[in-house]
């Protein structure tokens, strides 16, 4: 799982994960891995593009 999401100041960044279990995993520590409400601009699983409008929330929210 990889994604790009943009956070409200403007600027992108790209997160890899080896699946979404362990993004899950590191939104459920204590701090928060990315910011809940990060838009995602890019979602890949799998090497697959996929079509996905939300927010990291929503993306988390998806697979939880």
């Amino acid at each position: 799982m990889k994604f790009t999401f943009q956070i409200e100041n403007g600027m992108t960044f790209t997160e890899e994960f080896d699946t979404p279990a362990d993004f899950i995993v590191g939104q459920l520590d204590d701090y928060d891995v990315l910011p809940d409400s990060g838009k995602i601009v890019e979602l890949v699983i799998n090497g697959e593009k996929v079509d996905f409008e939300g927010t990291i929330l929503d993306l988390y929210n998806l697979y939880a």
